[in-house]
């Protein structure tokens, strides 16, 4: 049991043996537990085609035009010596004997190995027809080697899913660069349909309610059906991926096109898993479906550039970072993909100037920013404040980005791994944002982080309200929640943001009784340096004119702590993790308060 689990159990019994149900609460959290425990399986409004009778399809069958000109053919560039692929956190040589049978000690790198998402970085980075057939040896030789009983974590289904999408890609680009066929393309085509076969009875559904963990896997599983229907011709794959893709444009983005899961960077990435079936989808001339991907992705194409109004800003970290690319990879293979497929007004980078300054709400959706002259804000609110085991958000409500001159300052300081040890469950607590703790817990109960699926939603769950009160001139955004009422002595907190030209107040209410530690938590950039100048801080980025002081106006400071890439208590302090697998060196700024309730904190950040 980690350090954030063993400190909710008690306040949790206190809660249900309060009124009087804890029987009830534990017969019912067990059940819940139980109901959602299993292996992956077809939705149940998942009706499949009839299945074609003894499918048979030969290399000579491969629809191999699915795919466009992916990636230049770079004439003449040397096979890089040694063949080094980038995995979620490291890189491994391709030449290694036992490749296959390698194990990480983070389970994202064999993931990573076994899903061939090195086929398409390495051939975009310096493709060259070497190359390209080195890693289709590579190819050929999983497919000799490993088997399901062997290698079950190969087999899971989205790596099935990634593979089947890279392999086709990489088929596609060397018979386009070599114009003739390649070694062992029958059994290719062989194991193309058995991985068919594989992710249709093995599809990552969990349940229809937010209480699950159905994700953009199920959507990942779509993609991979309808590209592999598309590539072999099978009639059945095709149109069960259709209708896959078709519910997750309902399912996992909002009626706005913004993914539900609370990251910014798995919403460019699932972006981009919809630029690559529309892209088959013309090929194959599915124009039914191409008219349906069209005003999803206009939707979705225009949320992503809430997070980028201009090319030169920076792209904001919010939430989880995928291992599968990292955040710059994927940025340029939407901005190429979406400029390919929806024409140069169709790309990445939007134009801040036709929403003009100020406030741009998209709070139903659980985003806002504010783009002032001198800086610009981001916010993320997580309805309900807990983050449903489906998300890839974190414990960000009520905190905040800050970027000066379109350098940022104040960051999220992100989740450098998905494993429950204490750096990776750090990146998802308030602790890594510029957000507070109250007696050192967690403003939510939320499943994997501090608290386990037996805490029933009325304990987990709260209401998140959001206002913004005059907007048109000086406004001031507020975020509040009850969040921390789980907790004896402690009632409503609020958090008020009130912007001006050259300053943002911050305004932390906490109501309740009694005497309380508070904790509160600035995250620098790991560019900007931090000085202690008198009773205030300043933050200073390199490449801007202007810094940024921080000063304190409220009482009852024990303490300041400045912290770069340093551990305390076990738990890490003073790093950012700027794509999964990496850690740098920041600093974190923490002010700790001990106050009697209802108090009253006030921050100001002035533009010096």
């Amino acid at each position: 049991m980690n350090r954030y689990r063993g400190k909710e159990l008690f306040p949790y019994l206190r809660h249900v043996a309060g009124r009087g149900t804890f029987v009830a609460a534990f017969r019912a959290g067990w059940e819940a537990v139980a109901r959602r425990r299993g292996s992956p399986c077809a939705p149940p409004w998942m009706a499949f085609p009839p299945k074609e009778a003894d499918v048979t399809v030969s290399a000579s069958g491969v629809q191999a035009a699915i795919w466009g000109p992916l990636w230049p053919i770079h004439a003449g560039v040397p096979l890089p010596e040694p063949l080094s692929v980038p995995l979620a956190t490291k890189n491994h040589d391709l030449g290694d004997r036992d490749l296959w049978r390698t194990e990480f000690e983070d389970i994202e790198d064999t993931f990573s190995l076994h899903r061939f998402g090195w086929v398409p970085v390495c051939l975009g980075r310096h493709g060259t027809i070497p190359l390209g057939m080195v890693l289709w040896q590579r190819v050929v030789q999983w497919i000799r080697e490993v088997t399901p009983s062997q290698f079950p974590s190969a087999w899971e289904t989205y790596s099935a899913c990634e593979r089947i999408v890279h392999w086709s890609q990489l088929y596609a680009w060397l018979r386009r660069a070599a114009g003739r066929g390649l070694p062992e393309e029958e059994a290719f085509v062989e194991s193309l349909l058995l991985h068919g076969e594989y992710v249709l009875s093995h599809l990552e559904f969990y349940g229809e309610d937010d209480s699950s963990k159905t994700n953009n896997h199920l959507i990942n599983n779509g993609r991979a059906l309808y590209v592999l229907g598309a590539f072999l011709n099978v009639p059945r794959y095709l149109d069960t991926g259709r209708r896959l893709l078709a519910d997750g444009m309902r399912r996992s983005f909002t009626q706005a096109g913004f993914l539900r899961e609370g990251s910014s960077h798995y919403h460019i990435l699932l972006v981009s898993r919809y630029l690559d079936v529309l892209e088959v989808a013309r090929n194959i001339r599915d124009e039914a479906f191409v008219e349906e991907l069209g005003p999803f992705l206009d939707r979705s194409m225009a949320a992503a550039r809430f997070f980028l109004p201009e090319k030169e800003g920076v792209f904001p970290l919010i939430g989880d970072v995928s291992p599968d690319f990292d955040p710059e990879w994927t940025l340029r293979a939407v901005e190429d993909a979406a400029r390919r497929l929806l024409g140069a007004g169709g790309g990445l980078y939007g134009n801040v100037a036709s929403e003009g300054k100020g406030v741009t709400d998209r709070l139903r959706d659980g985003w806002c920013r504010y783009d002032d002259p001198n800086y610009r804000v981001y916010w993320h609110v997580q309805p309900g404040g807990a983050i449903p085991p489906y998300s890839h958000a974190h414990h960000d409500t009520g905190s905040f980005e800050l970027s000066v001159e379109r350098h940022p300052l104040l960051v999220d300081t992100g989740r450098v791994s998905y494993v429950a040890d204490a750096a990776g469950l750090y990146g998802r607590s308030a602790a890594a944002h510029n957000g507070v703790l109250v007696d050192g817990r967690e403003p939510f109960v939320s499943h994997w982080l501090n608290g386990g699926r037996f805490l029933m939603s009325d304990y987990g769950r709260t209401e998140v309200r959001t206002w913004w009160e005059n907007a048109s001139s000086r406004p001031a955004f507020v975020v509040e929640h009850q969040g921390f009422s789980r907790l004896r002595g402690i009632g409503k907190y609020r958090r008020r943001f009130l912007l001006d030209k050259d300053e943002i107040v911050l305004e932390d209410r906490y109501e309740g009784r009694g005497r309380h530690v508070l904790e509160t938590f600035f995250h620098a950039a790991p560019s900007v340096g931090v000085a202690v100048e008198g009773n205030a801080l300043s933050f200073r980025e390199k490449g801007t004119r202007r810094n940024l002081e921080l000063a304190l106006d409220a009482g009852n400071l024990a303490g300041l702590s400045l912290m770069r890439g340093e551990w305390e208590g076990g738990r890490p302090m003073g790093w950012f993790s700027p794509r999964y697998g990496r850690n740098v060196p920041t600093t974190t700024v923490r002010f700790r308060h001990k106050a009697v309730f209802p108090f009253t904190n006030r921050f100001v950040l002035r533009l010096g």
